[in-house]
């Protein structure tokens, strides 16, 4: 189910994902719920070290530009993929790849509890 992107209804992430029109604003009304929000950037947390079982949010930036540092601001914490060791050619996941992997860490965290 994707909401319309001026929908005004409560965000529940752990059904559904969409583009948001105020991304601000969303990540205030989202923490305003108790929803943990993280975003995806290269100078984060290594994703394992965090704790992914609660209600979370994740943000995803563009491949270009990635997350704004306004965002990043607003965000609870910001988590990183490890990526393949130097000399490899793969220094960056692309925003599917990205989204994929963290959603399935997320799972594993989940399903370990």
């Amino acid at each position: 189910m994707t909401p319309p992107l001026s929908s005004p209804a409560p965000v529940r992430p752990s059904a559904c994902l969409w583009p948001a029109a105020n991304i601000g604003e969303t990540i205030r009304r989202l923490k305003d719920q108790g929803v943990f929000v993280y975003c995806a950037d290269m100078d984060g947390v290594p994703l394992r070290k965090n704790n992914l079982t609660g209600p979370i949010a994740l943000v995803l930036g563009s491949e270009g530009s990635g997350v704004s540092q306004l965002v990043k601001k607003l965000c609870d914490g910001v988590v990183r993929l490890d990526m393949a060791a130097q000399g490899t050619g793969v220094d960056s996941f692309n925003v599917s790849v990205a989204a994929g992997i963290i959603l399935y860490e997320i799972q594993s965290q989940r399903a370990a509890e």
